[in-house]
């Protein structure tokens, strides 16, 4: 599996279901092997509950998240390819939210002056720059609760989102609040 999350490394849904559906295999009797991004308190190689962990590194500088993004995805193909050299999966899952998530997002804005990548955000910040939003826009096609749509709303700022997912359950179709 080609993930940026998996444990100690856990952002969101995607972190949970790539180390739930690791295990879940190996618990069925296959071999797995998850390649993901380092943290520094865990090993580069090493294995968990029977699931192989492969880590790699993409510099911790995220100023420029895009950047970093491709590095992270060019660090996991180099690491890719080394593995490949002696072991042939028989499946490889790439759950694609995580690509289509940044690695896209350079293209959709290039020259653009009205979207910018903030990175990692302090809980103060994230909620004055929510707060200042004109919209929150989360047209996610798989998003588990809704936690996104939930904290702009907390800040006051009118949400658009998908149908997918938690997010039907926390705004409501056609409704204003007050």
């Amino acid at each position: 599996m080609v993930s940026w999350e998996y444990p100690p490394v856990v952002y969101g849904g995607l972190g949970r279901h790539v180390h739930g559906l690791s295990e879940a295999l190996v618990a069925d009797g296959h071999e797995v092997t998850v390649l993901t991004q380092a943290h520094e308190d865990s090993p580069a190689d090493e294995s968990v509950h029977g699931v192989r962990i492969v880590r790699v590194q993409a510099g911790d500088d995220r100023s420029v998240f895009p950047r970093w993004v491709r590095r992270l995805n060019q660090a996991q193909v180099r690491a890719g390819r080394a593995l490949l050299d002696s072991w042939q999966p028989d499946v490889l899952h790439s759950p694609l939210v995580a690509t289509i998530h940044a690695t896209e997002a350079e293209l959709w804005t290039a020259g653009s002056r009205s979207v910018r990548f903030a990175g990692h955000l302090a809980e103060a910040e994230l909620a004055a720059l929510l707060g200042a939003a004109d919209v929150a826009l989360v047209p996610s096609s798989y998003e588990p609760f809704g936690m996104v749509a939930l904290e702009a709303g907390a800040a006051g700022t009118p949400v658009v989102a998908g149908a997918a997912g938690g997010l039907p359950e926390v705004v409501a179709n056609g409704r204003r609040s007050s």
